[in-house]
């Protein structure tokens, strides 16, 4: 991909092949491609090379996968990724993780009701002991 604005911003990056319009990443970088998908149609917004900072295994498929679920900010319209091979960033396909299935429960109930029934426990355990010392005490005393 021809990016006209490479040279301009001074970017030494990447070469540009004058051959095919494409850009070819220094060692250290890597592609990017950012589209806009919106009602069924996918525009490509920008693409080029990308000097990535931080996890490096984040780009390090050999095409262009889209791993995120695209956020709220525009509707979710915007795709990004990035890879390490040549020519990767001209197609994207979108590999989203499943949603989370685990049922959200209140962690307050649960800890309510772990509550009651310790407190439940501890006051029958204290009653059966009283119990017990009383019917003790009455046999020792010969109290009947």
């Amino acid at each position: 991909f021809k990016d006209p604005y490479q040279q301009d911003l001074g970017i030494g990056e990447s070469r540009i092949s004058h051959e095919n319009g494409t850009i070819l990443c220094s060692k250290g970088s890597t592609c990017y491609g950012l589209w806009e998908k919106s009602k069924g149609d996918i525009n490509l917004v920008k693409q080029g090379c990308w000097s990535h900072i931080g996890d490096p295994q984040e780009c390090h498929y050999e095409e262009c996968v889209v791993t995120t679920t695209p956020p709220s900010i525009q509707n979710g319209t915007y795709r990004f990724c990035c890879c390490s091979t040549d020519l990767c960033n001209v197609n994207f396909t979108e590999n989203f993780p499943p949603p989370d299935t685990t049922p959200l429960s209140p962690p307050h109930s649960s800890n309510r009701d772990e509550t009651i029934i310790i407190a439940l426990a501890s006051v029958s355990v204290l009653a059966v002991l009283i119990v017990a010392l009383c019917f003790g005490y009455r046999m020792l005393t010969g109290d009947r």
